[in-house]
């Protein structure tokens, strides 16, 4: 869902488990079953680029929220406050 947010795209996704919190309110949120309601929720965006493009705009900014360095901020500042020492950049290299 992030992937499609940070993508350019308006989301559709379910309204099950954690995906309401993370999407919050910048994605079309449903039942993962009404099959009717995600292709009206699709067609929605096609229909009306205004919307789609207000909920793309919401979407990058929300997923900002998940990047790499913004996860590693927040858990570099949780690991000082409870006296962890922190991991360096080097420490999650991605090889």
């Amino acid at each position: 869902m992030t992937t499609g947010h940070d993508a350019g795209v308006p989301v559709v996704c379910s309204n099950a488990g954690a995906l309401p919190e993370v999407a919050g309110e910048d994605a079309r949120l449903l039942d993962p079953t009404d099959v009717a309601g995600i292709a009206e929720a699709a067609t929605e965006f096609l229909d009306d680029p205004e919307t789609a493009a207000i909920l793309v705009e919401r979407g990058k900014d929300n997923a900002r929220r998940f990047d790499r360095d913004t996860w590693f901020a927040r858990h570099a500042a949780l690991y000082n406050e409870l006296g962890v020492p922190s991991l360096r950049d080097s420490d999650l290299a991605i090889e």
